[in-house]
């Protein structure tokens, strides 16, 4: 199988070994076999560099789509999945794309993190019906289109490399092999272990992060979480201790329908507080949203990014709800806004 179809070609496969419902994957960073293979012709999965875009021609328009919506500041790209529906001919192909902001307010009040999506049909103007050759170095520019990459006004800042995905292991025991469960813990407990959140009151009492009148008694270290007894933390540590390099958790159904095991398909939270109340409908066709995966902070380690800094990206966890009808881009752009909550640091 195609390194940069894995996202795909796993999805597939864990279909056929779940019966339909297929399992929760898991996106590891690595380096690819061949730059070639994080170029839009091979549909990759990756982190950092410059977006690979699947509609090289209707690209993302409108400060909605390309502006913070916190400070109105350039966003940064941060990763890439490749996630098609098998059934639905309209999804063959289909790419989901996760920009932030680095400023730190921006992210404290979920406003700093935008999701563009975007998908095409087997038979479009852009690529071949059938995968292109191994050998091929370059995309085949689109009708139209002056350069490759596209140039657009994101910024790229960060360490690129593949994000290649494993079905999860069902317990610790299953770690992948080479990797350590305990070091890879304490390694992420050294880089993150000063991250904090909010702990709020009751339903509709959360604390909003990053206003000037929190005070420390509202922040939990998360290397003191264990002790202060939260046990969503505690579910959250288990979880990823069976695969603690995981970047990405996917939990959508490469089907199109509702999978079998859907206790699992929500998102894995670091805390009990600071979570979102209802998820809003899409807003171009009005249906609702339902969770497909998350970003974990693991991501930002290999992606370079140096969490001393200031004014620098940090967060716990973005989780991404996404239209359930799939629906097209808005006039003039392919690409159609989704919803992420960013659970972030105190």
């Amino acid at each position: 199988v195609d390194a940069a179809q894995s996202m795909q070609s796993d999805v597939e496969d864990d279909s056929e070994r779940e019966g339909g419902g297929g399992g929760i994957l898991l996106g590891f960073s690595e380096e690819p076999e061949a730059p070639r293979y994080l170029l839009r012709h091979f549909f990759p999965s990756k982190i950092g560099g410059q977006p690979a875009w699947l509609d090289p021609i209707r690209l993302p328009q409108g400060d909605n789509q390309t502006k913070c919506c916190g400070c109105g500041g350039p966003l940064s790209f941060l990763l890439q999945l490749y996630a098609p529906i098998n059934l639905k001919d309209e999804c063959f192909h289909r790419t989901l794309y996760v920009f932030t902001c680095t400023k730190e307010e921006c992210l404290r009040k979920n406003l700093g993190v935008t999701v563009l999506r975007c998908q095409l049909r087997r038979k479009n103007p852009y690529y071949g019906y059938h995968p292109c050759e191994d050998e091929q170095e370059q995309p085949v520019l689109a009708p139209g289109q002056k350069c490759e990459p596209p140039q657009t006004g994101f910024l790229g800042p960060w360490a690129e490399s593949e994000l290649v995905t494993d079905e999860e292991p069902r317990d610790a025991g299953e770690a992948q092999e080479g990797e350590s469960n305990e070091s890879e813990l304490d390694r992420l407990a050294r880089q993150y272990g000063g991250m904090v959140v909010g702990r709020g009151g009751g339903e509709g009492e959360d604390m909003a992060l990053g206003e000037e009148d929190q005070d420390d008694e509202g922040d939990i270290d998360l290397n003191e979480m264990d002790e202060n007894g939260d046990e969503e933390w505690a579910k959250f540590r288990k979880r990823l201790s069976r695969a603690p390099s995981q970047c990405v958790r996917y939990c959508g159904d490469p089907e199109g329908g509702e999978p079998e095991d859907g206790e699992d398909r929500v998102p894995l939270w670091p805390s009990s507080s600071n979570l979102p109340g209802e998820i809003p409908k899409c807003e171009l066709c009005g249906e609702p949203r339902k969770f497909e995966f998350q970003v974990l902070p693991q991501v930002l380690y290999y992606a370079g990014v140096d969490s001393g800094l200031p004014d620098d990206l940090d967060f716990t966890t973005i989780a991404v709800y996404t239209c359930t009808c799939d629906v097209w881009g808005g006039q003039g752009s392919a690409y159609a806004r989704e919803f992420a909550w960013t659970h972030c640091n105190g």
